[in-house]
């Protein structure tokens, strides 16, 4: 993303720039009688096309409501100049072409969603304005405002739009300049994994992650790394580009807290931080910028952390992640922003969320040393299928501290899972072959969720039980009190897995060609009220929110379980025997 700097304060640093970048300082805001007017239009899943305009930074669309966007018109009034916009649209990708002045990008009576856009101004009087533009995404709230043809919103996560503010302001302004609130911070999400930039942006960065070696290069708020896939980082780069700063000279420094050796050494400009080939994984990071830069700019910086999911964001220099917890980073965010602008937004980290958490700084939200065992565990082999089968029995126990004190709630656990083992005629007779039991856990603060799951192999349904356990008190915790503690009430709770449910059969549509009233029966089915309420609450292993609910089959007939993500990113995974032991 581009930034120019405004003018300086101080005569003297003015002069001083004035000797040493005469050919490289920023153009000087455009003086304009008249401010030329923006306005735009949205077509909204459910409610079709807004009846008016909005203008001039103005919020389009809906926010809350879990309404994608599906197409947009905008036009420029009041100066010798157009506009141009394109959208990347769900299953199509970027339109190949430019739309010009109030022609509509996107689709209609498609149900196709918007996950991103560009704009840019045209014509005779566009070198006098900047137009700005930020979005609503799906779980990551309101984005950092971009410009001028710059991407705004989200690539590879599947992510609707459900909002946009547009303004154009003179040449060298921002949107802070005219009243428009937000941050410059992260304009659009990118995945390291499969990025669809190059990477060439303000501050650009690659990780190593386990198993899968050198992403690409990603850059001003993407994502590099993965996350709901259990990989550690290993190592790090990070570059600036002056170029995209104003030409202020300056750079870039950065060290890791690695597995075994603690803090490293410091290291610049593109340079590797941490290991290779010897499955040390990262545990925290700190960056700064060096030179004139640090006195112009901001850099943000925040991890997604084993357990934890995304923490809060970190800056200057700050450290980000966990000390003290064996917690391997799992992904990392990096961008500029001109110095004392606000701060990226913090979703889709809890509002409130540190940067770092230390268990040598006095943090007790986290109990050191949680750890799920199996107590009772059986694997046999079965070879009379024409494909051989491994079958898992396992009934976890929950364990706390270096003394591996056992908990009373794990007696409750132990016997109703045996019970039900029995019940299933896995343990005795001759009926090895007809379900597996497995488990996952996850963690945050100082409840730990662990998910059973009984998985037949003859045509039967899943069938789960979830314990949600406060470690520190050994009692189980009612579904009120693990909601409340994501900061929802009930009724936001089952509003959001609404939400998610909607996702879902939006996604899963294009099994049906067309769609057909079975499809639409099933997700009325899904949202029944009656069946929302059955839904069971729990925390994954990054720490999201998540939810087991009955899920009406859209292809095929039938029912099933199946996981949602409430507070999170990614999709949830099902227990498996690889998994959590």
């Amino acid at each position: 993303m581009r930034y120019g700097f405004k003018k300086l304060t101080s005569i003297v640093l003015s002069l001083v720039m004035v000797l040493s970048l005469v050919a490289t300082i920023p153009a000087q805001k455009a003086e304009a009688a008249t401010t030329p007017t923006v306005k735009y239009k949205v077509h909204r899943q459910t409610y079709g096309w807004e009846n008016d305009w909005k203008t001039n930074g103005a919020t389009s669309g809906t926010m809350g409501e879990g309404k994608r966007l599906e197409s947009i018109k905008i036009d420029i009034e009041g100066a010798n100049m157009g506009v141009n916009y394109k959208t990347h649209i769900q299953s199509y990708g970027w339109e190949s072409a430019w739309r010009v002045d109030e022609q509509l990008s996107g689709t209609e009576g498609q149900a196709k969603r918007l996950e991103a856009i560009q704009i840019k101004l045209t014509g005779p009087d566009a070198g006098k304005w900047d137009i700005y533009y930020r979005v609503h995404a799906q779980t990551y709230g309101w984005l950092g405002w971009a410009k001028n043809g710059e991407s705004a919103g989200t690539a590879g996560q599947g992510k609707r739009l459900e909002a946009i503010q547009i303004v154009v302001v003179p040449k060298g302004s921002y949107p802070s300049d005219v009243g428009a609130q937000g941050s410059m911070a992260c304009p659009f999400v990118d995945i390291g994994k499969k990025p669809s930039t190059d990477g060439t942006g303000a501050v650009s960065y690659m990780t190593h992650v386990q198993s899968y070696g050198d992403q690409k290069w990603v850059s001003d708020g993407s994502i590099s790394g993965t996350s709901g896939e259990a990989k550690r980082l290993e190592q790090i780069r990070i570059k600036v580009d002056s170029s995209k700063l104003g030409y202020v000279s300056g750079g870039i420094e950065y060290q890791t807290h690695v597995q075994s050796y603690g803090w490293m050494g410091w290291m610049k400009n593109g340079q590797p931080s941490g290991t290779s080939g010897q499955g040390k994984r990262l545990e925290a990071i700190r960056i700064r910028l060096t030179g004139s830069l640090a006195s112009y700019y901001d850099i943000y910086y925040r991890v997604h952390a084993q357990s934890y999911g995304w923490l809060g964001w970190a800056k200057n220099g700050e450290a980000s992640g966990t000390a003290g917890y064996g917690k391997r980073l799992e992904a990392i965010q990096v961008t500029i922003v001109p110095k004392g602008t606000a701060a990226p937004n913090y979703l889709p980290a809890q509002a409130g969320m540190k940067g770092y958490v230390s268990a040598t700084a006095g943090d007790t939200g986290v109990i050191n040393g949680v750890k799920v065992l199996d107590r009772y565990c059986l694997v046999r082999a079965d070879n009379s299928y024409s494909i051989p089968r491994k079958f898992c029995y396992h009934i976890p126990s929950i364990y706390v501290g270096n003394s591996n004190r056992d908990l009373t709630v794990n007696d409750t656990m132990y016997n109703e899972l045996y019970n039900v083992l029995q019940e299933e005629k896995v343990i005795s007779g001759n009926y090895w072959y007809l379900s597996c039991m497995h488990y996952m856990w996850g963690q945050k603060n100082n409840i730990v969720s662990v998910v059973t799951l009984v998985k037949p192999m003859e045509y039967e349904y899943y069938d789960y039980t979830i314990y949600n356990v406060d470690v520190k008190n050994d009692t189980f915790i009612s579904d009120e009190r693990l909601i409340q503690m994501y900061g929802l009430t009930e009724d936001e709770f089952y509003d959001k897995l609404a939400d998610e449910v909607e996702e879902y059969f939006d996604e899963s549509g294009y099994w049906i060609n067309g769609g057909s009233q079975y499809f639409d029966e099933c997700e009325q089915d899904t949202l029944e009220y009656e069946n929302l309420m059955t839904a069971q609450p729990y925390i994954n292993s990054n720490g999201d929110l998540c939810a087991v609910l009955l899920t009406y089959l859209p292809v095929g007939g039938g029912e099933y379980y199946y996981l949602y993500n409430i507070t999170g990113t990614t999709k949830p995974q099902q227990p498996d025997c690889k998994m959590g032991h």
